[in-house]
């Protein structure tokens, strides 16, 4: 018995001594990075396309435009999303490609990535419709699929042609739902609370179809299985003249602060839209950031927005014509979208480009194509809050430029010749470039396409998110000591 003992108390000393001489000397392992290796992009479908409209979607892979540069490996495929007649086809990205032109109504496009080319994959829609109600210039990236996607300005009232384009890329069905708040409270759509996507597959909702003659909607679209892409067009006119169009793109989820950057110098409507979708009123301070400075305008220095419901701010003398974007802090998580109306002397045909609330551009990002359709300029606002901010635009051809954003400023850059690929240039038809932000500043922006002539404004912009970045695993170390716990 008392060996047992004597045994047991020696075990006890050896595990008492491996865990205390190895706690002290164990040491965490790097964090490492899992590389990104797959990826789709889905660009939606230009409904009602007419005789008079032309799109463009392109993609790009800017490996070689980084910095440092860098080389991609792998495979690139389009699908066009029809259900069991979906149609693949590779594509080879030198460094861009346009995928087609003019498409067919409702035809959607995902462009699959396989290997390290899907961390330098970026895809853009460009569409024009030059007559008709529906005139406007569009532009929207192309996005990877995920669980939640908000928009805040919808109009299901007439003069409006608003709808919903839903897709679903992968190969098994999803189930959705699409919740809606308006100016009067939250609105009942039974027809969307659950909706099947079936898999490969975009399908079109009408805004007037589940919101009749409602202003002003904030809408959720949720996944409750799968991951979906969800893309928002508005389309304005009076009678047969049109009033502008443009794809809202999708902004952040509710939260307590944001920024929306981008608004547009020159004349025209501006408007900050907000929802407050909880139970709770929300108080929102807002702040512009101008190109001649930072201020809270005069008479919306706190604005309530109501529990559930939705609010349009009117700042077209806020901001007098210059360039800028809005800063704003909440006390109840609140959903932001703006709204700038650009007009043409004459024919007084206005054309709209909408923004949303994005993250600061942390890295790089790749716009597929830089071109605006009708020969018009190409432009960056970016946004600097809190300090100067610096950021360089770079393209495959080499060419590269620096911009500089004054601490707590707006700047308005035409950017056309910087990115215009030199003449006999491969690969000439479509304008890619990279913007990488490289001071510690954050720095908001939005890519403008716009043109003025003899038929009126054209105007749409992008907000620049970048690219995407390995997810970070966290630290491993090796602990005998946990045998013994």
């Amino acid at each position: 018995m008392a060996s047992a003992v004597a045994v047991a108390l020696v075990a006890l000393g050896v595990v008492g001594g491996i865990t205390g001489s190895t706690a002290a000397k164990v040491v965490a392992a790097h964090a490492t990075t899992a590389p990104i290796t797959a990826g789709t992009l889905v660009c939606p479908a230009l409904d009602g396309a007419l005789p008079a409209t032309s799109t463009s979607v392109v993609a790009a892979d800017f490996a070689g435009s980084l910095s440092p540069p860098s080389t991609s490996a792998g495979t690139v495929r389009s699908t066009v999303l029809a259900g069991k007649a979906s149609k693949t086809t590779a594509l080879s990205l030198v460094p861009a490609a346009i995928l087609h032109s003019t498409p067919k109504v409702n035809q959607t496009v995902a462009i699959s990535a396989s290997g390290s080319v899907a961390a330098s994959l970026a895809a853009d829609e460009v569409g024009l419709t030059s007559a008709g109600r529906f005139r406007g210039l569009y532009g929207v990236n192309c996005v990877a699929p995920a669980t939640d996607w908000w928009f805040a300005g919808a109009d299901g009232r007439v003069g409006y042609t608003d709808a919903l384009i839903i897709a679903n890329p992968g190969r098994t069905a999803c189930e959705i739902s699409i919740s809606l708040w308006g100016v009067k409270g939250p609105l009942q759509a039974p027809t969307v609370s659950s909706v099947r996507v079936p898999a490969r597959t975009a399908m079109r909702v009408s805004v007037a179809s589940i919101a009749p003659d409602a202003p002003t909607l904030a809408v959720h679209v949720h996944a409750s299985s799968g991951a979906v892409t969800a893309a928002l067009i508005d389309r304005r006119s009076s009678g047969l003249k049109p009033d502008g169009s443009d794809f809202l793109p999708a902004t952040a989820a509710p939260a307590r602060s944001a920024v929306v950057p981008g608004f547009a110098p020159g004349p025209g409507q501006r408007q900050l839209v907000l929802a407050d979708p909880g139970t709770v009123d929300a108080t929102v301070n807002v702040r512009l950031v101008t190109r001649s400075g930072s201020f809270v305008p005069v008479g919306n220095n706190q604005i309530v927005v109501k529990a559930g419901h939705t609010r349009v701010v009117t700042l077209d003398k806020a901001f007098a014509g210059t360039t800028g974007a809005v800063a704003l802090t909440s006390d109840q998580p609140v959903v932001a979208q703006g709204l700038s109306v650009t007009t043409a002397p004459r024919p007084r045909r206005p054309d709209l480009m909408w923004l949303a609330a994005v993250p600061p551009l942390v890295g790089s990002t790749g716009i597929a194509d830089g071109r605006e359709p009708d020969g018009g300029s190409c432009s960056l606002l970016l946004s600097a809050p809190e300090g100067r901010a610096e950021v360089t635009i770079r393209t495959p051809s080499g060419r590269t430029s620096t911009i500089s954003i004054p601490a707590g400023r707006s700047v308005d850059v035409d950017i056309t010749s910087t990115i215009r690929p030199p003449a006999g240039r491969a690969g000439s038809g479509v304008w890619p470039f990279v913007v990488t932000a490289v001071g510690s500043a954050p720095v908001y922006g939005v890519r403008v396409l716009q043109f003025g002539g003899a038929h009126g404004a054209l105007i749409t912009g992008e907000p620049l998110i970048a690219l995407p970045t390995p997810t970070v695993l966290p630290s491993v170390r090796s602990d005998p000591a946990l045998a013994t716990r």
